[in-house]
């Protein structure tokens, strides 16, 4: 397996640890962990969103949790409650997002 680090880099440290991406079983049940974790329901299909999150590692996944949420507090400012429910369009924009800026 090849290393994004360079030769010169890795001879400074005693152990090198190569890790696979999870696959999209593994991204749907981090999602649907995350989600519960914060207290959110999502009515997305996360299966759906972990297929479209391919690459994504556990902090890329719980960044993009953290930003549907953000994003429905950033709608509902001009509303009295907040809705606790992450929709697909919420995680669709935000994977949009986090893709454009990887």
């Amino acid at each position: 397996m090849q290393s994004a680090i360079s030769p010169a880099l890795a001879r400074v440290f005693l152990h090198v640890v190569y890790m696979q991406s999870p696959d999209e079983l593994q991204r749907t049940s981090m999602l649907q962990w995350l989600s519960k974790k914060c207290g959110v329901n999502v009515s997305a299909d996360l299966s759906h969103v972990a297929a479209e999150a391919s690459g994504f590692v556990y902090a890329d996944l719980s960044a993009l949790v953290f930003h549907a949420i953000r994003y429905i507090v950033s709608e509902a400012r001009s509303r009295i409650s907040i809705s606790k429910c992450v929709s697909f369009l919420h995680m669709s924009n935000c994977l949009t997002y986090q893709q454009y800026i990887c």
